[in-house]
């Protein structure tokens, strides 16, 4: 899992991107220095999102930066998204 700071073009101090994995949940978030956003996923075995299946898994999170709202993708199925941040 990769956890780090990032750089932007825009005005606003970026302070960073992060995506974790614990007690089955998989969270991608972003802190743009205004507001923080993230979307978890449940991998809990047994779920149409488990990741620990003996095969490969395609997991993907985009955000868009417009509406501030991440959205997380697992083989090409829309697993979550973030609730719109004010």
């Amino acid at each position: 899992m990769q956890k780090g700071t990032f750089e932007t073009c825009l005005p606003e101090p970026a302070t960073g991107m992060a995506s974790s994995l614990k007690d089955k949940t998989l969270t991608f978030a972003i802190d743009d220095g205004i507001t923080k956003v993230n979307a978890d996923v449940n991998i809990t075995a047994g779920t149409a999102f488990d990741l620990f299946n003996k095969g490969w898994v395609h997991v993907v999170a985009l955000r868009s930066h417009e509406i501030n709202r991440i959205r997380v993708y697992v083989n090409n199925v829309l697993a979550n998204r973030s609730t719109k941040a004010p």
